[in-house]
């Protein structure tokens, strides 16, 4: 929607479970093979040190434990995961996620009520893929 060129610096997409890593990358490779070399799909983990002009950040979570576990906060307050997904965007932050569930965290739901946020049918159906 930004009008630009896509190239494999171009757009990463961070999701807390390798099980969502895998199901992202075969949805790719079903409907989008041409852009799979481009995307990078990985764990926030893996993403410490790297950068992409878009980040999408899949908060894959529909449980409210789920959330619970995803958090990781330092002895300053801050959540550790969130702020590296964050910071590894240059120009643009997508953030897919069951926004009832992420607002009951003070800090997901301070992000939420920061961000602007986009409404388009295709946003709230699910992601599928077929064997």
């Amino acid at each position: 929607m930004n009008n630009k060129e896509i190239n494999e610096m171009s757009v990463g997409i961070i999701t807390p479970y390798r099980a969502q890593i895998a199901l992202i990358r075969q949805y790719l490779e079903k409907h989008l093979p041409d852009m799979l070399p481009l995307i990078t799909v990985d764990t926030v983990e893996r993403y410490q040190g790297g950068a992409r002009d878009i980040i999408i950040i899949s908060m894959c979570i529909n449980k409210l434990s789920q959330l619970d576990n995803m958090v990781s906060l330092s002895q300053e307050g801050v959540d550790r995961k969130l702020n590296v997904a964050l910071t590894r965007a240059k120009e643009q932050i997508v953030i897919i996620g069951n926004e009832d569930l992420l607002s009951n965290n003070v800090m997901y739901n301070k992000l939420i009520n920061s961000y602007h946020k986009l409404d388009y049918y295709y946003l709230n159906t699910p992601l599928t893929v077929e064997s």
